[in-house]
């Protein structure tokens, strides 16, 4: 498969399920698409009120492989930019995370050992940074309603990818799928 390089020169393999093609790492860009600079927002406070796009590193690490392999963090007013992806790609759709797990077998049993080996956590209630290496959560363009959008998470125990709608201000990796 390809090879995907975003505005930040990091690199990201690809892989092909059924007739989508994924990035097989969690996105680790700090731009948008067009150079702007993504807000880094490492206090609690200040993340717990955002309604404007910002990023993170799990428990704001400065650990440079810690970045690689578990990627960034980002809110949904990030995703919902549409700017985060190189051109040719994009945040998945939840219609596109489902297509995934249909492929996979469906809701609640769709297993997707690919995505465990970056189980990143994410950051919720409070800004706290919870669940590394047990939680995956991944963003979907969708919006639930006002205060909500959907993602995909995935637990260490069982490997299911299950729909949730969470908080648009909890910070979530992000996968991207080719046009």
């Amino acid at each position: 498969m390809e090879k995907l390089i975003d505005i930040d020169g990091n690199a990201y393999s690809t892989v092909q399920i059924g007739n989508q093609i994924w990035t097989t790492k969690n996105l680790s860009t700090t731009k948008f698409n067009d150079g702007t600079v993504i807000p880094n927002v490492i206090d609690d406070e200040q993340w717990s009120k955002l309604i404007t796009p910002g990023y993170c590193f799990y428990d704001n690490t400065a650990d440079i492989s810690a970045r690689e392999k578990y990627g960034a963090l980002y809110n949904w007013y990030a995703v919902d930019t549409k700017k985060l992806a190189p051109t040719g790609w994009h945040v998945p759709t939840d219609a596109e995370w489902q297509t995934l797990s249909d492929f996979l077998g469906g809701d609640g049993v769709a297993r997707i050992e690919m995505f465990e080996e970056f189980l990143c956590g994410y950051r919720g209630y409070g800004a706290n940074f919870d669940y590394q290496d047990c939680i995956g959560g991944w963003w979907s363009t969708a919006e639930s309603d006002a205060l909500h959008a959907y993602s995909r998470n995935l637990y260490y125990r069982d490997s299911i990818l299950n729909r949730d709608d969470d908080d648009k201000v909890y910070g979530f990796s992000v996968r991207l799928i080719k046009d």
